[in-house]
């Protein structure tokens, strides 16, 4: 189990221009409506995919959170489109849960 600083640096940077171009292609499909989205949600999905693998350590499937790596067949792709676009929508809550649960871990 890594610490999550670690974690983030380790990230490849293509993590975040994938998922922020995805975020930013909700943001435009929503009218450039909710601009907390658009930011929460890069976070959001590593936050998520860090409690699954680091923390709980989980056998979890992960390739249908966020678009990185995008090597999905394009029916994958559509699945991890509709997916992530709900995500989306709910990435402020996602992010304040995930952050809660890892703080949490991290000072207990």
């Amino acid at each position: 189990m890594i610490p999550l600083n670690v974690y983030v640096q380790r990230l490849d940077k293509n993590f975040w221009i994938y998922n922020f171009f995805a975020s930013f292609s909700y943001f435009a499909i929503n009218g450039f409506d909710d601009i907390r989205n658009f930011i929460l949600f890069p976070i959001a999905i590593m936050l998520v995919i860090y409690i699954l693998k680091e923390r709980l350590q989980t056998t979890a499937d992960t390739q249908y959170l966020g678009f990185y790596p995008l090597s999905k067949d394009f029916g994958k792709l559509i699945i991890a489109a509709i997916m992530n676009y709900v995500i989306w929508h709910f990435s402020g809550v996602l992010f304040l849960i995930a952050l809660v649960y890892v703080m949490w871990k991290e000072y207990h």
